[in-house]
């Protein structure tokens, strides 16, 4: 009221207050020392009047807020500060400020304070203790050796589920050739994981594009008509499986080289132990 009565007492006088106006914009000197004069109070009034109706709106909005919080905290004996903020809602700072504020001015009883260590309004006792927080359960990683196995069971089964779907009988044999050379190249490798480093480009190439040879193959012989493109594309396939399978056998070959290098070692040593013992007489050990 006393900021309506200010605004309303400046502009009445206003036009007194720019009585000299024209005279000081016409011969200036003087006559701006008079309408300054005369403006003072007009500016005076008009100052102290914006200046209540901001104050009683912040009065008023600090009343509000005040028994919001009030309200919201009712007669818990403590609250968490962000339970308030995110209830008002405001920021956890600003909410900080407000509970600070009101803290003082005894809104919440004499024993309120902020445990900012908990982050917390305790309106009377002590802060709660915090949560222990719980152990993150360590996900199981399957071992190294059981993923390869994983692996190695799922190709396996893609070839078998391949042959399966293929009807013909010399297709059939080379399949089931590839698959058992197969087999024996993954017990190598389980039984010896030295070796992977030997089969990675059998394991990532040369393996997977097999499969995907043989499943264009079975999906060609779905169409059961015999194209041109079609017969070209199977005889093609045909003809390949017997260098994969040729290729498969010498990738196994390959992993026994070690050893045959350890088998060659030992006779040798085995051999010259023989002589110097005087054991083998003139005829040389041979296995």
């Amino acid at each position: 009221m006393a900021g309506v009565v200010l605004l309303l007492g400046a502009l009445a006088a206003l036009p007194e207050g720019v009585y000299w106006l024209p005279e000081a914009l016409a011969e200036g000197d003087y006559y701006w020392r008079w309408l300054l004069s005369d403006l003072m109070p007009v500016l005076l009034g008009a100052t102290t009047g914006i200046g209540c109706l901001f104050g009683a709106q912040h009065i008023r909005t600090s009343r509000r807020m005040r028994k919001k919080i009030d309200n919201i905290v009712g007669d818990a004996k403590y609250m968490y500060i962000q339970d308030i903020a995110s209830a008002v809602p405001c920021s956890y700072e600003k909410c900080c400020k407000y509970l600070e504020s009101y803290i003082d001015e005894g809104v919440f009883g004499p024993e309120a304070y902020l445990d900012m260590r908990r982050k917390c309004l305790v309106v009377s006792g002590k802060a709660p203790d915090p949560e222990p927080k719980k152990p993150r359960k360590a996900k199981v990683a399957k071992p190294a050796a059981a993923q390869e196995k994983d692996e190695y069971q799922k190709i396996l089964d893609e070839l078998r589920r391949v042959n399966d779907e293929i009807p013909d009988e010399e297709m059939t044999d080379k399949i089931s050739r590839l698959e058992a050379v197969s087999t024996k190249i993954f017990e190598q490798a389980k039984a010896d994981p030295e070796k992977l480093p030997q089969m990675r480009k059998f394991m990532d190439y040369y393996l997977p594009t097999s499969l995907k040879l043989l499943n264009t193959y079975a999906e060609l012989d779905k169409q059961g008509i015999e194209g041109e493109n079609i017969s070209e594309s199977k005889h093609r396939i045909e003809q390949t499986m017997d260098t994969l399978v040729k290729a498969f056998e010498t990738q196994l070959d390959k992993l026994f080289a070690s050893d045959a290098l350890d088998v060659s070692t030992d006779i040798d040593v085995m051999e010259n132990m023989l002589r110097a013992d005087g054991l083998t007489g003139d005829t040389p050990f041979k296995l």
